[in-house]
């Protein structure tokens, strides 16, 4: 973890414990284990207000390429989610229609 970026699970405490969950109905276990030492870095600045994507790790200058693939996650309330995974590292969390997430992290 990088000293300048707070923990996800830090930043999104709820979001982070749902992430987890999630990731292991996929059989993502490795990912799950992971995930409580992954840093969050920004939200995405895509400017769509349906957006509550964020970066897990520095934006690339190039597409993700090699050793890249995408997970899509099936959650309750019809949320968008999709976690980009780059040699096995999340690198970037795709998330639409949950406004909450920018609030409750202005609020925290």
């Amino acid at each position: 973890m990088n000293d300048a970026h707070p923990l996800v699970s830090e930043v999104l405490p709820e979001f982070h414990s749902e992430l987890v969950v999630l990731l292991r109905g996929e059989a993502e276990h490795a990912l799950a284990d992971a995930l409580g030492l992954v840093s969050f870095h920004d939200w995405c600045e895509c400017g769509d207000d349906r957006c509550q994507s964020f970066r897990t790790a520095p934006e690339p200058e190039e597409p993700y390429g090699p050793g890249h693939r995408l997970v899509r996650l099936s959650a309750e309330d019809d949320t968008v989610i999709k976690v980009d995974v780059v040699h096995d590292a999340v690198v970037f969390v795709e998330v639409h229609d949950r406004p909450k997430l920018r609030i409750q992290f202005r609020a925290g």
